[in-house]
């Protein structure tokens, strides 16, 4: 899933950019300023600038670029292809005892002999 995505944003260097930018502008607010924010003569808090950055990252990322779309549509195709993975994958022949063959690739869609203790008491 993780590598879907990373290509996924390989393929939208802008996508890629935007998070790039609020990454930066994070680490900014955050680690690398030294003196308290002051917005409009009022010192903000913590908790008031995280929720801030977390209020411009949001309304960057699904209504003002198309990253929202881009990550939805990375998160969709991995999930195809783990739908896909797990409707070819067999678990039935994981554990072959030693006396058993493994009956094909395709031996879900046979139909099962039926035990002859159930078809004589029939």
């Amino acid at each position: 899933m993780l590598l879907c995505t990373a290509f996924t944003f390989v393929l939208h260097p802008s996508s890629l950019l935007v998070l790039a930018l609020l990454a930066g502008s994070w680490i900014y607010v955050f680690l690398m300023r030294t003196t308290p924010l002051v917005i409009s003569g009022r010192t903000l808090s913590e908790r008031e600038k995280l929720i801030g950055m977390s209020a411009v990252s949001f309304i960057t990322i699904f209504f003002l670029t198309s990253v929202g779309t881009v990550f939805f549509s990375a998160l969709s195709i991995s999930i195809a292809l783990i739908a896909l993975h797990g409707a070819f994958r067999e678990p039935d022949n994981l554990f072959i005892d030693e006396g058993e063959t493994q009956q094909g690739f395709m031996n879900i869609f046979a139909v099962p002999a039926v035990p002859t203790t159930v078809a004589s008491a029939v």
